[in-house]
């Protein structure tokens, strides 16, 4: 299998990227457009004209599991972006490549991991337990499948908790 990179907006933000390498970059559409920085949108341009980087989206498909496996999780913090490169991330195993989220998405680290997609921190440390999150009200102690700010049934403030974890390796 053919190692990758799948680069996320941190990874653009807090890498030099130098845009040279062995190992095949990849992103989204949704992570260029998130970048207002000129020269990282200038590098960005320079690495899709040299074949370095590669702009894909990922199939409705991809996104859809992705979406379903953080709601089961309960990891709802995540973004259109942030589901775009997970997705892709999937996408690009299924065409046997090896892909390697570069991120400091702890949210995206974890949902990485349920999806056995493999990652890299950048510029922090990185998750060492993934984990399925317990969406509940201190109040009442009723849970939820999906994220709210306030329980219908008592007006407090919905918090969350893990409700399970694994160790993983990266």
């Amino acid at each position: 299998m053919v190692k990758v990179y799948v680069l996320d907006t941190s990874a653009f933000l807090n890498l030099n990227l130098a845009l040279e390498g062995e190992v095949p970059l990849y992103t989204t559409n949704l992570v260029i457009n998130e970048l207002r920085n000129h020269l990282k949108k200038l590098s960005i341009s320079i690495g899709i004209k040299r074949g370095i980087l590669k702009v894909r989206d990922p199939p409705a498909k991809a996104i859809s599991k992705v979406r379903n496996l953080a709601e089961d999780k309960g990891e709802l913090k995540l973004s259109a972006t942030d589901i775009s490169v997970l997705a892709l991330a999937l996408h690009l195993r299924e065409e046997e490549l090896e892909p390697i989220i570069l991120t400091d998405d702890y949210s995206v680290m974890n949902v990485a991991s349920h999806l056995g997609v493999k990652f890299k921190a950048i510029s922090k440390r990185g998750i060492r337990v993934a984990v399925d999150w317990l969406i509940y009200c201190p109040s009442c102690g009723r849970t939820f499948k999906t994220w709210i700010e306030k329980c219908p049934y008592c007006g407090s403030k919905v918090k969350r908790k893990p409700k399970k974890s694994k160790r993983i390796g990266t």
